[in-house]
């Protein structure tokens, strides 16, 4: 057991080097399942033994609060320096730095909250009290900042396809706050210690639930993903970026060549769709008939289905477009609804979804950053999308954290996901979260991919109700609050 008496200094140090190193490898790019269970437990054993103390009627000074704060704090802002790391020199370091720092605070206040709770109400509250306060901060940021879900812990859990099919029913929700009340169960367990025969079970409910969690992902596993197949071709290529640069207009024209010629050798290979990454090209406004000319005849003469991102220039504010081809004919005009901040400050914002029926059923377009956001992507569930095409363009460094995102919004939507980025990765992934196929962007002077996948029922218990799960960890944790504020506070409580 962690010694919680008043907190020495030389303790709370090593139990946020500790979380800190964990996190760092769970988050942004690194992505290590595993540690993201065990990254909050050294701080929060801190607080699970403080309570305890108070409990058992011992002073505990307000310093030993404090350090705990400092503890958490430091924790989550030396482990979420990852992103820093990840994004050094792409997005400003201010703005890095400043996410980092946010996030710590309100790490160290989830602490705080669940060690408050368990000095008034026992251990088992505040086992349940840690994973409903952060959860409730995940669903804040996810309506409130510019990067959407990007910080969500569930990310971390991207490869665990058995918990990951919660998220068809709850959303990321249900992801991290099973991985956290395994977090909490373990820290309560280490932190406290109870002169009673109950001791373990503090530790069997949380591990009850992320068995019956697991067993219930290995259940919608051995279900079929849907019905009928579609053959995919995804094309990227490197070499020359920004592509969309359009002085001079034979620049663009070119790439664009390479990319039909590219998409022809596809559409030999049978694919029925072809997905170009985002702004492929920028269009000036003397050669968007053109370029659109092009493409609407690529379609036609191929017999494909053509997703290509357009950055067109000759618009103010810019556009970023991803336009579907079909028969000879633009069928879709979509608008990325989520510009990168900063890097995108220049561009225009859709409002609309990018739907089209196809022959095998309904499809959806959306651009990038557009799935760092479940609200956005789970229209297309609603809309009984069976496939959603995805053009983008990621930073070489985040390819695979970009990559995974999407495939997650195909398990809440119930779609599966034809992903071509950039400086990143060529995906394709089933409504079950499965990578059927992948390829760098990189791998080749131009690389394809050509995937089948099948095409998903769309409607997902997620997609029609939305964040009901988060919701409910909301309501729980201000119920927590409540319950904890009338009862009396032990000596050396936090507010007291």
């Amino acid at each position: 057991m962690l010694n919680g008496r008043q907190a020495p200094w030389a303790v709370a140090a090593a139990a946020a080097a500790c979380s800190a190193v964990a996190i760092y490898f769970s988050t942004a790019a690194h992505e290590v399942a595993l540690l993201a269970w065990v990254a909050p437990v050294p701080v929060l054993s801190l607080a699970f033994a403080l309570a305890a103390r108070l409990r058992r009627g011992e002073a505990t000074a307000r310093r030993a609060w404090r350090r705990l704060a400092v503890a958490a704090f430091l924790a989550s802002f030396a482990g979420h320096a990852a992103w820093v790391s990840l994004y050094h020199g792409i997005l400003p370091s201010a703005a890095l730095v400043s996410m980092a720092g946010l996030l710590g605070a309100l790490f160290a206040g989830a602490v705080l909250f669940a060690g408050a709770v368990a000095s008034r109400l026992g251990a088992g509250a505040g086992i349940l009290a840690f994973p409903c306060a952060w959860v409730s901060v995940e669903l804040a940021m996810a309506r409130l900042s510019p990067h959407g879900t990007a910080a969500s812990i569930a990310y971390s859990q991207v490869d665990v396809l058995p918990l990951v099919q919660l998220a068809s029913w709850a959303g990321l929700a249900a992801v991290t706050f099973v991985v956290l009340l395994g977090a909490a169960g373990l820290a309560a367990l280490a932190g406290d210690r109870p002169d009673t025969r109950w001791r373990w079970g503090r530790l069997a409910v949380p591990a009850l639930v992320a068995l019956a969690a697991l067993a219930l992902g290995q259940w919608r596993l051995a279900s079929e993903p849907g019905s009928g197949r579609v053959l995919v071709g995804l094309v990227s290529f490197d070499e020359g970026m920004p592509h969309q640069d359009t002085t001079p207009r034979e620049r663009a024209l070119g790439v664009l060549e390479r990319y039909l010629d590219a998409a022809g050798r596809l559409a030999r290979r049978g694919a029925e769709a072809v997905v170009m990454p985002e702004k492929m090209i920028g269009v000036a406004p003397a050669d968007e008939d053109e370029v659109r000319s092009r493409l609407a005849s690529f379609a036609d003469e191929h017999e494909v289905l053509v997703v290509a991102g357009l950055d067109i220039s000759g618009d103010r504010p810019r556009r970023n477009l991803a336009e579907v081809y079909s028969r000879g004919h633009r069928v879709v005009q979509y608008e990325k609804q989520r510009p990168v901040p900063g890097l995108e400050a220049a561009y225009g914002r859709g409002s609309e979804p990018g739907l089209y029926r196809a022959p095998g059923g309904m499809t959806g377009v959306a651009i990038c950053k557009d799935l760092d956001f479940p609200g956005l992507a789970a229209e297309y569930g609603r809309a009984g999308a069976g496939i959603l095409f995805v053009p983008a363009w990621d930073f070489v460094r985040d390819a695979r954290l970009h990559a995974r995102m999407a495939v997650m919004r195909g398990v809440e939507g119930g779609y599966s996901i034809a992903r071509a980025a950039a400086d990143g990765l060529l995906t394709g992934s089933d409504p079950l979260g499965r990578v059927v196929a992948e390829r760098s962007s990189s791998a080749a002077p131009v690389s394809t991919l050509l995937v089948a996948l099948p095409l998903g029922r769309g409607r997902t218990f997620y997609s029609e109700h939305g964040d009901w799960f988060a919701w409910l960890n909301v309501l729980t944790a201000a119920c927590l609050a409540g319950w904890a504020a009338v009862r009396r506070p032990p000596a050396g409580a936090p507010g007291k």
